[in-house]
Parts: structure tokens; C-alpha cells; sequence
């Protein structure tokens, strides 16, 4: 486990409640890695000052690394010792780019995309998982793949109809590849995306 650290915050989630403890979930990077930052109780409150764009250094966490077939997954934990010290500094760049479903490209790991409710949907397949469909502001559909509830990406209800910004979506490149009127993109959220009503 590493004692400190530089990060940038890219993006928060929502405030989680998962096995009576309230989490909340972070895309942070350090200037060559992109990291999962879950902020665990206590923690919550010494993150009020941070926001996104911010810079800060994290001291006293926990890590893990799981590689992966084509990335390797770093998830970092705050504990009850977790110090932050927020810096005025800009020396990190990661933009999460807001782009329309026509321009989102291979080189997209993740992006912000704005968008009419089209339906909700179940996925099959998989039990866990649903999906939000959306047709972007040109009228492009996207399917916007997700597990658990849907409150659990945003604070308030979204209902058919709503116009809705979709925050760091990871986009499914192989839906990419295969994108057709009849197999649209397909973004996945993950703990820190969020959607929000516009």
C-alpha cells in the first residue's frame, strides 16, 4: 500500500449506502494512471472541499491492482486515517470529453453524452444489469447499460421523456465497432458516473 500520493479528481458518482455504510466513488488520476477512489464513511467529509478538475495529494490508503486483458484495474480506499491536502496547482491533464453518439471514436475511454429518454430496458442476459435507452440531441440512439438501480447514478428520478446528461460513461468498444440502426453504441456506468437532469 502506497503512503501518498498526486491525484487529480475527473469525476464523482452518487453518495452509495452498501452494507450500512455510506461509500462514494471517484475516477481519479495521477498523471499516467486512471484509479477507482472509493471514499468510505469518515472520509466523506474531509472530500467536501474537493471537486472535480481539483487537484490534492491522498496519504495513509489502501490499494489494489487487478490486471486485466487489456487494463489493469487500480482501486484505491481511504480509511480512518486518510489525510488530504488540496493543492492550487494544475499539473495533471484528463478531460472527459462531452460528445454526441456520431463522435465518439476508439481512442474514447470515457465520455459525457446529452440525451432524450427514450425507455427503460432489462438486459436478458444478465440479471443485474438494465439499461437506459437515449437518442442524443442529433436524434442518434445509445444504450446506456448499467447494474443496480438507477438511483444509484442519480440523486433525482428520471423518467421517459427527460433530457439528461450521461457523466463518464465507459464506452463499450465493441459496440463500437459493431454500432449499426440496429445495434446502437453502448456505454456502461460505473460507481463514479452519474446522470443528471438538464
Amino acid at each position: 500500500n502506497v503512503a501518498s500520493v498526486y491525484l487529480k479528481l475527473v469525476s464523482y458518482g452518487v453518495l452509495r449506502n452498501r452494507d450500512g455504510r455510506k461509500v462514494l466513488n471517484a475516477l481519479v488520476f495521477d498523471g499516467e494512471q486512471e484509479a477507482n477512489l472509493s471514499i468510505l464513511e469518515n472520509s466523506i467529509e474531509i472530500f467536501k472541499e474537493v471537486y472535480e478538475n481539483d487537484e490534492f495529494s491522498l496519504e495513509l490508503f489502501r490499494a489494489s491492482v487487478k490486471p486485466g486483458v487489456t487494463t489493469t484495474t487500480i482501486n484505491l480506499f481511504t480509511t480512518d486515517i486518510t489525510r488530504i491536502f488540496k493543492s492550487s496547482e494544475r499539473k495533471l491533464s484528463y478531460e472527459v470529453p462531452s460528445v454526441n453518439v456520431e463522435d465518439v471514436a476508439m481512442h474514447h475511454r470515457y465520455v459525457n453524452l446529452r440525451g432524450r429518454v427514450v425507455s427503460f430496458q432489462k438486459i436478458q442476459e444478465f440479471e443485474e444489469q438494465n439499461a437506459l435507452v437515449l437518442e442524443d440531441m442529433k436524434g442518434e440512439p445509445c444504450m446506456v447499460i448499467f447494474r443496480g438501480e438507477l438511483s444509484d447514478y442519480s440523486q433525482e428520478p428520471i423518467e421517459i421523456g427527460d433530457v439528461v446528461e450521461i457523466r463518464t460513461a465507459l464506452v463499450d468498444l465493441q459496440s463500437l465497432l459493431s454500432r449499426s440502426p440496429y445495434s446502437p453504441l453502448k456505454l456502461r456506468l460505473r460507481a463514479f458516473s452519474r446522470i443528471t437532469k438538464i
